[in-house]
């Protein structure tokens, strides 16, 4: 268990940080906060740049293991959450105030509870062949939903709001499409 407060005048940048148990991450700075690998033992545990001046960029490696719950809070900026290892029942996020807010997920391992996902306007699917993407875990803020997949790929929509201005967008140079049809059925 441990905690990280950066109260600097410049960018705070963090290859990899395990904390063991819980822990609790504030930054105040002017600049970026950039961490890349944080890894969380079990208990709650915080990420809160709703302080900081400029944008933030955190890759999770470990929310879904037992008894690991991560809220992270987003800064005034566009921000960036890559959980492709996963998120569930007791992880939340906050975008903050920024206007392009992004979350990198797996759709295959990715079930966070309704609501749990807010003030994100992009969802960017970037790996996984099977999953269920289920619009209701984010708030309305959400807008835009990417698919990035590499291989040919079946997720499962649910509960997009079609007249809240969802797109989504399959990005033809991340995906292998040749050949291969897009398709979306709507009830």
């Amino acid at each position: 268990a441990g905690s990280l407060n950066s109260e600097n005048s410049g960018d705070l940048h963090l290859q990899w940080l395990d904390f063991g148990g819980a822990g609790q991450i504030t930054a105040e700075n002017d600049g970026d906060l950039v961490i890349h690998d944080v890894d969380f033992g079990a208990g709650s545990s915080t990420i809160d740049a709703s302080g900081l001046g400029g944008m933030m960029d955190v890759t999770l490696d470990n929310a879904t293991d037992a008894g690991v719950d991560v809220a992270v809070t987003g800064s005034e900026q566009d921000d960036l959450l890559d959980v492709t290892e996963g998120m569930d029942e007791g992880d939340t996020f906050d975008g903050g105030d920024g206007d392009s807010d992004e979350i990198l997920i797996n759709a295959s391992d990715f079930n966070v509870g309704n609501n749990a996902i807010t003030n994100t306007e992009v969802a960017n699917l970037v790996t996984g062949t099977l999953g269920v993407f289920d619009a209701a875990q984010f708030d309305d803020a959400l807008g835009v939903i990417k698919v990035n997949t590499g291989t040919e790929a079946f997720i499962d929509f649910r509960n997009l709001r079609i007249n809240g201005g969802d797109t989504i967008i399959v990005d033809n140079d991340a995906a292998d499409l040749d050949g291969k049809t897009v398709s979306f059925d709507v009830d």
